[in-house]
């Protein structure tokens, strides 16, 4: 007998001892105790969507890798940082991501700002956000991807370094940082519901006397 059409029996059964509940409480308990078994197959709606989670949960796309300038990025910055370049904008399902898929990053290079100017690069800072539109706004806005959605580990950005306006948003996340003078170049985060793009770019307080790259592979995520 079919799948369908055995649920189906099996509800009209359930119905008819509900009937026989009504007319007699006695019959209906000795038909309920003989009757009421786990059949193989009917899964309920909490099983389906758990599968149906844990396939969403497991991207299957190409890895691909993005290079980040170093001064580009989604925050908010001074004017003197007009001529930066934008930061990366992935459209996802381009790359046949999905909503649901975990997705994993990895780091390599580093980029130098002021500070270390005359030394080594030692900066392997970088974020991304999801957003439902590949829309960024001027510089001078807060609020640079309007369609921004939280997803991962927050991020704290500080002020920016000549006006002090805030750059802090609450839906990016962490791609690379550095921590105990070791950069930690991996990191994994779930894609959002509505997620259409992926903004990455480094994180900063000024960007134009910045110099250097970080190439960015995306993956899906290892079991």
């Amino acid at each position: 007998m079919p799948l369908k059409r055995l649920c189906a029996t099996i509800e009209l059964f359930i119905q008819l001892l509900i009937d026989e509940y009504m007319n007699n409480r006695r019959k209906f308990l000795t038909l309920l105790g003989a009757s009421v078994t786990s059949i193989s197959g009917c899964a309920s709606s909490t099983d389906s969507e758990s599968t149906s989670t844990e396939e969403n949960r497991s991207a299957d796309f190409d890895a691909f890798t993005v290079t980040i300038d170093s001064r580009a990025t989604f925050l908010r910055k001074d004017s003197t940082d007009d001529s930066s370049p934008d930061p990366v904008i992935i459209n996802l399902e381009n790359k046949g991501i999905s909503t649901g898929n975990e997705i994993e990053f990895d780091v390599s290079g580093w980029w130098a700002n002021d500070s270390s100017e005359y030394g080594e690069p030692d900066n392997c800072r970088s974020n991304g956000v999801f957003s439902r539109s590949s829309e960024l706004r001027g510089i001078g806005k807060l609020n640079r991807v309007p369609g921004a959605i939280d997803a991962g580990e927050d991020v704290d950005n500080t002020n920016t370094y000549e006006s002090n306006q805030p750059t802090d948003i609450p839906e990016d996340f962490k791609i690379s940082h550095k921590e105990d003078n070791q950069c930690v170049r991996q990191n994994s985060v779930t894609v959002p519901e509505e997620a259409e793009y992926l903004f990455i770019g480094v994180r900063d307080s000024a960007y134009n006397d910045n110099r250097g790259k970080l190439t960015i592979e995306v993956r899906p995520a290892q079991p």
